[in-house]
């Protein structure tokens, strides 16, 4: 990067923050996909969403963040249970969506302690809630690692602008 390519200051728009355009921004910021998932014990069988918003927080001792809405109909499903498994998804896992209870891929494990891990994910942290906290329209979730690994070769699916793929190194 060179000087020429820096703009001055000034020369973009600048607005307050308002809900659309802090949309727009967050969506220029390129992020992973995973899926936070939990086993219905009733019924066995796994379920769970789809989330960008995660990151490490600390590794000793071994925390991560989620940020989840609200009124997000499956978050508190999830919560109940002791243990939950963050999936972090592969290029492969292209045409997961939110499944609102359902559940994205047809193929998983289980981890140590039961909690869903699904095929063809690049890694897994099987987790349990550490703390959560109200702020704005959101929960900030974080949570403890309790067990994880790498678990499958491939490149890493990504969300930008509100569409998802991958990039080629």
């Amino acid at each position: 990067m060179t000087a020429s390519d820096i703009a001055p200051f000034g020369a973009h728009r600048s607005t307050l923050p308002h809900e659309g355009g802090l949309r727009e921004v967050f969506a220029a910021f390129a992020t992973g996909v995973t899926v936070v998932a939990a086993t219905d014990p009733r019924t066995g069988r796994p379920f769970g969403f789809t989330t960008g918003s995660f990151t490490s927080v600390a590794l000793d001792p071994p925390l991560i963040l989620l940020s989840v809405e609200h009124a997000h109909p499956v978050w508190p499903r999830v919560r109940e249970h002791r243990h939950w498994c963050v999936n972090v998804l592969a290029e492969q896992h292209t045409a997961a969506t939110d499944p609102g209870g359902g559940f994205p891929a047809p193929g998983w494990s289980r981890s140590p302690h039961g909690a869903p891990v699904l095929d063809g994910a690049l890694a897994w942290l099987e987790c349990s809630l550490e703390a959560e906290h109200r702020t704005g329209d959101r929960r900030i979730v974080v949570a403890r690692v309790v067990h994880l690994d790498t678990h499958a070769p491939g490149r890493p699916l990504v969300r930008f602008r509100n569409r998802r793929g991958t990039f080629k190194e």
